[in-house]
């Protein structure tokens, strides 16, 4: 009897967490923190909290350093100093003339101030009827649109971003109608031809693509250059769903259509205001954990990111809370928050404190974190560093989620969804991007849902938001952030035991799918396909060495060095057993007697002999931007199109050769390790069951281009080729 009542009380115990206010607990489910601590963060995190802030935010139109950016950031300033969390407000821009880290000034730094007084599109001929107005839905019009007042004729221009959409059209004056995006329009239509602006209709941009024929009332969110670029400032651009589009389209094959467009825009430079909150650690000296969350977008723009924004104002709330009444002691590291603009605040936060490329150790990006998964389809997924800057920080959240996961957590208002998480590559398109590069090496992950079927557009409001999820993500990461910013020697070296556990089950899975691609592949290919495997292996072992050293950052102390010398060393012995494995698994396959040499190629062996040195300190993400026009030839500058065009997933590859230059690694070593890392939140679409994955096509990187790409860059000035035997002298 006393069974069935014990059980009988867990029962009730489990059902209450989902559905009071203050959740009975069970024993510890994770080994990272104590039962306590996980007391304290469910009690003290609430999604609907936290769904609360979204809706103030959405109120506000955030476009960066415009009226209601600087309302939003009055807002968080507010309610952390009603919470009692130590914040100031601090500006970036106003003292310098180029981002810190950038070799040539960005159109979008300094940040430009854009607030919009009155902006409206009107068909007035046939009949009369408004199709746009930025009092109603800001994202009808393009960022950063110039003010203009035109009544003109309409002329559809089809996609408008090809010399074919304009033969033979007279556009002087007019506004034209297409669906592309506006820049490259505006680049054609305005610069080119002498229209005097234009609207695009149906969603084009690289995240929409399509999400627009199931809603044929999606508004897509577009941007134009704020400032004049190579002498051309854009005009005006309108922006419609495809429903009014096609019935645009229509009207102008019965007839003319004449337009009215209005537009009062008025530019400022103002610097960029960006909120710091601390929760202050206990040791001054041991670093700090970082949160951010980008807080600029158009209305409403819930999910994108005024999620991530509320949720990091939740989490700095419930963590001070918590330490206030005494539930969580202090941290022995400081844990800050930030809210930026996407992009230009993490960089002037890092620009204004140079130190914190060395005293963060780690950070945690939140962007579009509230959603409810069944209504936007989608999923939420956590993004790893690159495997240039491998660390124990994916494996923390990972095991963090894990936790989340074993709890049957829902909120009163919420929904009872599962959750439905995936580990997914590096991935691009945030401010955690920045924070990886390798000038600044500060390991950061990104938390966010994917896909999502209203990104970007007049669809993305809080209904689609839900205060379960919002609450299953904060207690992730806050946890995430506790255990790193609370962690000492003993804490640390559990750490790294799990980080190496980890690893190797990561190390088998490469050798189970490398057998499997051996085990497929063509005759033909089949040595190219054993040698990718073996430099799989190879650089998946130091990838997962390193995510192990990475702890190191949290504790120095001897003991800490020896167990992970120790635990590298058995993660370099099972390489070398899988390498041998490998071998014995191609002679079964094969019935060779030998495995097959691997000799080099002559451009390999050139590449072996060439080491990278960096000479000056900038942005790898935007080497194209920092490129000096006066140092680049015209025969480069066509080759450097082909190649971008030629290399798989050149947008991320060509940065993460930069990234793994470290003034000892030669060319040939950073070839093959590129050419087995995997990339891209896309890539996390048709990996359900696991993040790694590898074929033979994409994984070619020519030795012979890498060299001539890293020539044009010793032209630039950023870094010298030095032969490896500089080195053995």
């Amino acid at each position: 009897m006393k069974n069935v009542m014990r059980f009988c009380l867990v029962f009730l115990a489990a059902c209450a967490i989902g559905t009071a206010t203050t959740p009975i607990f069970s024993a510890s489910r994770t080994f990272l923190i104590s039962e306590p601590v996980e007391k304290a963060l469910l009690i003290n995190l609430s999604g609907e909290n936290a769904l609360r802030f979204i809706t103030q935010l959405v109120q506000w139109d955030r476009t960066t350093s415009s009226s209601g950016y600087l309302q939003a950031v009055r807002f968080v300033e507010a309610e952390l100093r009603n919470a009692g969390v130590e914040v100031r407000v601090e500006e970036y821009g106003a003292d310098q003339g180029r981002m810190a880290f950038q070799l040539r000034p960005s159109p979008y730094w300094p940040p430009v101030g854009w607030n919009v007084r009155k902006a409206e599109l009107w068909v007035v001929s046939p009949g009369k009827q408004k199709i746009a107005d930025y009092s109603v839905q800001p994202i009808q019009l393009a960022r950063y649109s110039r003010s203009g007042n035109v009544e003109a004729e309409l002329v559809d221009v089809g996609v408008g971003t090809r010399e074919e959409d304009y033969r033979d059209l007279d556009l002087r004056g007019k506004v034209v109608l297409a669906t592309g995006a506006p820049q490259s329009v505006q680049l054609w239509a305005v610069k080119k031809y002498g229209a005097a602006g234009s609207i695009t209709w149906g969603l084009n941009d690289s995240y929409s693509p399509g999400k627009d024929d199931p809603y044929p009332d999606l508004v897509g969110w577009q941007v134009l250059n704020p400032r004049t670029v190579d002498g051309f400032e854009p005009s005006f651009a309108f922006s419609i769903s495809r429903k009014a589009g096609h019935e645009l389209r229509e009207s102008l094959k019965a007839g003319p259509v004449r337009v009215r467009a209005q537009v009062d825009a008025t530019f400022s430079d103002v610097p960029l205001a960006t909120p710091v909150a601390r929760i202050a650690g206990t040791d001054d000296t041991a670093g700090e954990f970082l949160f951010v969350a980008h807080i600029d977008h158009v209305r409403p723009s819930a999910n994108d990111n005024a999620s991530g924004a509320a949720l990091l104002l939740e989490i700095a709330r419930g963590l001070n809370q918590a330490i206030r009444d005494g539930g969580l002691p202090a941290p022995r590291r400081s844990i800050l928050f930030l809210w930026v603009s996407e992009g230009p605040g993490t960089l002037g936060y890092v620009t204004h404190h140079p130190e914190s490329r060395e005293r963060i150790v780690g950070a945690l990006n939140l962007d579009m974190v509230g959603e409810n998964a069944a209504t936007t389809h989608s999923m939420l997924r956590l993004s790893r560093t690159p495997d240039s800057l491998p660390s124990f920080m994916p494996d923390v959240v990972e095991h963090m989620l894990r936790w989340v996961d074993s709890m049957p957590i829902h909120e009163p208002t919420g929904s009872r969804n599962f959750l439905n998480f995936r580990i997914q590559p590096f991935s691009p398109s945030s401010d955690h991007y920045l924070l990886n590069d390798g000038v600044l090496k500060i390991p950061a992950l990104m938390l966010n849902f994917a896909p999502d079927d209203f990104h970007h557009t007049n669809l993305d409001t809080p209904d689609k938001c839900d205060p379960t999820e919002l609450k299953r993500v904060g207690l992730a990461a806050a946890s995430s952030a506790y255990f790193l910013a609370s962690a000492g020697g003993s804490e640390t070296a559990q750490l790294a035991r799990e980080v190496a556990a980890r690893g190797k089950i990561r190390m088998f899975e490469v050798q189970r799918q490398g057998e499997r691609m051996l085990y497929s592949a063509p005759r033909e290919e089949r040595v190219e396909v054993l040698r990718l495997v073996s430099r799989w292996i190879r650089h998946t072992a130091l990838r997962e060495q390193g995510a192990v050293a990475s702890t190191l950052r949290l504790n120095r102390e001897p003991p800490q060095d020896q167990l992970v010398t120790g635990l590298a060393s058995e993660m370099a012995k099972l390489a070398q057993e899988q390498q041998a494995q490998l071998e014995q698994y191609w002679t079964s396959l094969t019935g060779d007697a030998r495995v097959p040499e691997l000799a080099l190629t002559d451009d390999e062996r050139v590449a072996a002999t060439l080491v990278p040195v960096l000479r000056k300190e900038f942005m790898h993400h935007n080497w194209e931007r920092s490129m000096d026009p006066a140092r680049t030839s015209d025969e480069d500058r066509t080759w450097l199109a082909g190649y971008r065009q030629r290399l798989y997933q050149a947008y991320m590859r060509i940065p993460e050769f930069l990234n793994f230059i470290d003034g000892k690694r030669d060319l040939l070593f950073i070839r093959d390790a590129v050419s087995v890392e995997r990339f891209n939140f896309s890539e996390g679409l048709d990996q359900i069951g696991t993040w790694e994955g590898l074929d033979l096509a994409h994984s070619r990187i020519d030795a012979g281009q890498l060299i001539r790409l890293m020539t044009i860059f010793e032209k630039q000035g950023w870094l010298e080729l030095k032969r490896a035997h500089e080195f053995r002298k």
